[in-house]
C-alpha cells in the first residue's frame, strides 16, 4: 500500500510502499476514503524536520533530556547510534481521516466489517491507504454525515474541548484568537452554541471565509484599527 512519511533527518516528504499494518485484536484495519491535512501541525513538523542537529535540539528540548538520560544510563555510543536511527526512521504524517472498515480485531464487538468510521490519532490515523486504528480511536460515522465531513474529526474534537474547557455559557461573547482551521471550526461551534464571536486574524483570506462561516464580526489587528 501507499503512504506519505517524512525523514525527520532531511525534511523530505515521500510517496513510499509500504507493508499493510498488522491487525491487533483491540483495533480495526480501515482503508481510507478522505485524510485530512491539519496545516499548522504538520507544517511545523516537516520545518522542524528540515533544521540542522542544534536547531532541532534547541527547538525540542524535551527529546535533548530524554538523550540526556540515555548519556547517563547506557552511554556515549549506545547513545548516539540509537539517536541516529531515530533521525533516519521514517515520520508517518497525518492524525485525522475517515474511511470503511475491512478488518475487525477479535476483541471488538461493536465495529463491523463495511462500517463507516472517522479516525484519530497521531501514529494510526495517517496518510495512507489502510491504516490500523485502535477501538478508542475511531468512531462510526452517522448516516447523514459524509466521508469528507468525518475527516474532520480530531480537529473538530479539540475545537470542541477548548470550548468545554473554557466554561463558555450561552449568549456570552467570545474572542477567538487566530482565524486557521481549528480557530474557524472553534468560532461555528461557540455559534452553534448561541455566543457572539468576535475572530481577531490578520490574514485578509481567512478573514473573509470566517465571514462566509457566520462568525459575528472578523478583525484584521494590521489593517483595522480597534484602539477605541
Amino acid at each position: 500500500m501507499k503512504q506519505i512519511i517524512s525523514n525527520f533527518k532531511s525534511g523530505k516528504i515521500i510517496l513510499e510502499e509500504v507493508p499493510v499494518p498488522y491487525l491487533e485484536e483491540n483495533g480495526v484495519l480501515v482503508r481510507n476514503c478522505y485524510s485530512l491535512v491539519s496545516p499548522g501541525t504538520e507544517k511545523m513538523i516537516l520545518d522542524l524536520a528540515r533544521k540542522n542537529l542544534f536547531q532541532k535540539a534547541k527547538e525540542r528540548p524535551d527529546l535533548v533530556k530524554r538523550v540526556k538520560d540515555k548519556l547517563k544510563k547506557e552511554g556515549i555510543i549506545p547513545t548516539i547510534r540509537k539517536v541516529f536511527v531515530q533521525l533516519e526512521a521514517p515520520l508517518p504524517l497525518g492524525y485525522s481521516c475517515s474511511g470503511i472498515v475491512q478488518e475487525v480485531g477479535v476483541k471488538v464487538k461493536d465495529i463491523s466489517v463495511g462500517d463507516r468510521v472517522a479516525c484519530a490519532g497521531a501514529g494510526y490515523a495517517n496518510h495512507a491507504e489502510v491504516n490500523y486504528i485502535p477501538r478508542r480511536l475511531c468512531v462510526k460515522i452517522p448516516d447523514e454525515v459524509s466521508f469528507a465531513e468525518g475527516a474532520f474529526v480530531t480537529l473538530a474534537s479539540i475545537a470542541l474541548q477548548g470550548v468545554r474547557q473554557a466554561d463558555v455559557k450561552l449568549g456570552e461573547t467570545v474572542v477567538v484568537i487566530g482565524l486557521g482551521l481549528l480557530g474557524l471550526l472553534t468560532s461555528q461551534l461557540l455559534k452553534i452554541q448561541g455566543n457572539q464571536v468576535i475572530g481577531i486574524e490578520p490574514d485578509p483570506y481567512k478573514i473573509d471565509l470566517a465571514r462566509e462561516l457566520g462568525i459575528d464580526f472578523a478583525i484584521n489587528p494590521k489593517e483595522d484599527d480597534i484602539s477605541s
